[in-house]
């Protein structure tokens, strides 16, 4: 086999293979390191965790801006739905101790460099 046919197959490869997490996507999340709460201290679950596009009528308390990106496999598997990208941040502000995420605003599907198909999200954690 020839080193080009070699290269061509090896990229092919790579580009449909990966990973999956829930029917075709994978999540990454690119927030910075932060000291997580004891664990007594945590009291949601992602389920639990409530997202505004705005800011809640109550007092809180801001943790720190989260980010996360919803990405599809390869190009046969479905994009990533707006509920994957919640379900995403959701998961990562309770990874926090968070209560909410405010100021959340999630991105139409793009192709990236790692992805056919990603779907960002992003908000602020906050504690009431």
């Amino acid at each position: 086999m020839t080193i080009r046919k070699f290269a061509i197959l090896a990229t092919a490869a790579a580009l449909l293979s990966g990973c999956a997490t829930e029917e075709g996507t994978y999540v990454t999340g690119k927030t910075a390191p932060y000291e997580k709460p004891a664990p007594e201290a945590v009291a949601r679950t992602p389920d639990q965790i409530e997202l505004f596009s705005g800011a809640p009528n109550r007092s809180f308390t801001e943790i720190k801006p989260i980010e996360v990106a919803v990405n599809k496999i390869t190009a046969f598997h479905p994009s990533p739905t707006v509920e994957q990208a919640q379900k995403a941040l959701r998961a990562e502000a309770a990874s926090l101790g968070a209560d909410a995420v405010i100021n959340v605003t999630i991105s139409d599907v793009g192709v990236s460099l790692i992805s056919w198909g990603t779907r960002y999200a992003k908000g602020t954690a906050i504690k009431y």
